[in-house]
């Protein structure tokens, strides 16, 4: 009777299965676009984002452009990096994302539709001091640092960016520079450097500087050229009297009393070291140097820097970093190498673009900012080991001096058309 019983009950159990499935859950995942929205206009990178929820588990999301899976991603959130650069300006492209569960049940999500458009560089603000030509610039939260030259006057000034459609001066001081005189801000110091001394002022009240310190004063090392500061050490290019050009690790663990700890000679002659910026792990130091090109220097010990790789470009004038390449504005050929540095020892050009002499550069992936005389260009380097396309070319009155881009803004000391702020529409 009980046997009887069992095999009874395991019939009933074999119909269910037979009539319901295996399955346990049958409830589909939602799925749904959050951005961007049905008829957005869009161009370069976007991130097409999708909220997926399901009853137990959302297991994977798969993204459709154009009706083709073009990725899958497996844990929130849910989002897609589209790069729009090279599609045709004017065309329209669908977006769908389909959600799935363990049970590999499936759901699709609106499809919305959105039509690419070009790249501009819209206004938002700029500020003109009178008799000021802004060379250099640097920012440290809401304030802007310009110096440049002045008729007679104060050649470092103070910007109150608070409201970037109005930026305001605040301070002005430091007379009687001359040259170009970049800057660098290291928590509550800023660090100008200029011929035969560099000076240091404590910025803990922004906006009015108070000058506590000098790198140098001899008369034998000249400050010259852009550096870097990593950890607790600032980066130069410098030359002396002899003409002769050092590379020099300055220790700012006391801010107000640098000291220099370690320099490497890269000769004499006209190879003045321009532009200075140090690799992400503080390991390698990048030099532009005049009339050659590229020389990297090995700082893992400070106090004994030396050179372990170079490329002659024939030129180095500004360099900026992303990742393991090197973008270095070359002054005598009018272009930018594009250089592999993945490995210090044999760094080699992967590309080149043209866009006339440099004045200035900067770079927030993904965008390459050049200054060209008062041309302000900007490329799309998505695909900059075969091809960076102009995007824009933004105009103003003379000199492009100095880009530096924070957060929405392009900020651009701008010769005679003192400060002003952009940003990309």
């Amino acid at each position: 009777m009980f046997k009887r019983a069992v095999f009874s009950g395991v019939s009933t159990v074999i119909f269910l299965l037979m009539m319901y499935g295996c399955k346990g859950d049958t409830e589909n995942p939602e799925v749904y676009i959050t951005y961007p929205a049905e008829g957005d206009s869009v161009s370069g990178i976007i991130t097409v984002t999708v909220n997926a929820t399901d009853n137990n588990e959302v297991v994977k999301v798969e993204f459709y452009i154009d009706d083709s899976l073009e990725y899958t991603d497996t844990g929130a959130p849910y989002e897609y990096s589209w790069n729009t650069s090279g599609l045709q300006i004017g065309s329209t492209h669908s977006i769908m994302a389909r959600a799935y569960d363990k049970e590999e049940n499936m759901s699709e999500s609106q499809t919305i539709y959105v039509t690419i458009v070009s790249i501009s560089l819209e206004p938002v603000g700029q500020i003109v001091i009178p008799n000021f030509y802004a060379r250099c610039l640097v920012i440290s939260g809401s304030y802007a640092y310009l110096t440049g030259d002045a008729s007679g006057g104060n050649t470092l000034r103070v910007i109150n960016l608070s409201n970037p459609a109005s930026p305001a001066e605040v301070w002005s001081g430091l007379p009687n520079l001359t040259g170009i005189n970049p800057m660098l801000i290291k928590d509550n110091y800023l660090y100008v450097l200029y011929y035969n001394k560099g000076r240091i002022f404590d910025i803990t009240n922004p906006s009015y500087p108070e000058s506590v310190g000098v790198f140098n004063t001899g008369d034998t090392l000249l400050l010259m050229g852009q550096g870097d500061i990593h950890g607790n050490y600032l980066y130069t290019g410098t030359y002396t009297v002899w003409s002769k050009h050092y590379f020099v690790v300055w220790d700012i663990t006391n801010p107000v009393f640098p000291s220099p700890i370690g320099s490497y000679s890269t000769g004499a002659g006209n190879e003045f070291i321009d532009d200075v910026k140090i690799s992400d792990d503080g390991n390698y130091a990048y030099l532009a140097v005049d009339g050659y090109g590229l020389r990297i220097i090995d700082v893992s010990n400070p106090d004994s820097p030396y050179e372990i790789g170079s490329l002659n470009t024939g030129d180095g004038f500004e360099i900026e970093i992303y990742g393991s390449y090197v973008f270095m504005a070359d002054n005598v050929n009018d272009i930018i190498h594009v250089i592999d540095v993945s490995n210090p020892n044999s760094p080699f050009e992967v590309n080149a673009f043209a866009g006339g002499e440099n004045f200035s550069t900067a770079l927030s992936y993904p965008y390459f900012y050049q200054g060209h005389f008062y041309h302000l260009y900007v490329y799309d380097m998505t695909d900059f080991a075969s091809s960076v396309p102009q995007l824009i070319d933004y105009t103003g009155g003379l000199n492009v001096n100095d880009i530096l881009v924070s957060g929405p803004y392009i900020y651009v000391a701008w010769g005679e058309d003192g400060l002003v702020i952009l940003k990309i529409k």
